[in-house]
């Protein structure tokens, strides 16, 4: 939806409409080249964000981590495209972490699927920067907001924020108590009734949830 000062704006979900491809064998040597310079622009990124943050130097250590650049090889050498093999590992890979008992290594799968958002941007770069131009004053609606969402948005343009998912021990949920932000993740389905958003979104407490 287009900015305007005061509104609601609602993100969704980047990178998850994919077209489903193919490549031929003799195409896929290329499709893996593709995926390595992706991830070496990715890590080149999270370089520069890891030394004041050290979410991403977790991050850059999962960008080159060895289950998720084997799972993506053996994709594309099955005939994935590389974006369609990171997509793939990343709800694989996700889904694993998920599983685990322990709630440290559980949130890794919210640390996994933004590294593999982050692949994938450099292999199908969005047309427009969601974040962009965020007019003062805003409330920004989202289905999530990943670390590397947040290190792109300007925040003292922000009134508050609201997400279809998070938790109380969320990255979202520190950094916007960190600012005293006005806070509500976690919604769920209540996400889509977000046509009054607006009315109350204004009357959040500050990282209330």
């Amino acid at each position: 939806m287009p900015w305007r000062s005061g509104a609601c704006g609602v993100i969704g979900p980047e990178l998850t409409r994919l077209r489903a491809g193919s490549c031929r064998p003799a195409q896929r040597p290329a499709e893996q080249s593709r995926f390595d310079a992706a991830v070496a622009a990715a890590e080149g990124e999270l370089e520069k964000l890891a030394g004041a943050n050290e979410i991403f130097a977790a991050h850059l250590e999962l960008a080159a981590d060895p289950m998720l650049m084997e799972n993506v090889a053996e994709k594309i050498a099955e005939g994935m495209t590389a974006a369609d093999a990171v997509h793939a590992a990343s709800g694989e890979l996700a889904a694993l972490f998920a599983q685990i008992d322990d709630e440290y290594l559980r949130a890794r799968a919210d640390d996994v699927r933004d590294v593999c958002r982050r692949i994938l941007r450099q292999l199908v770069p969005s047309e427009a920067d969601p974040f962009a131009a965020i007019p003062d004053g805003s409330i920004l609606a989202a289905d999530e907001l990943a670390p590397s969402d947040t290190a792109r948005i300007d925040f003292s343009r922000v009134r508050g924020v609201v997400t279809r998912r998070g938790s109380a021990t969320s990255h979202l949920a520190i950094l916007a108590r960190n600012r005293n932000l006005p806070a509500v993740v976690g919604l769920g389905d209540d996400f889509d009734r977000l046509t009054t958003a607006r009315s109350w979104c204004s009357t959040a407490r500050p990282a209330n949830c």
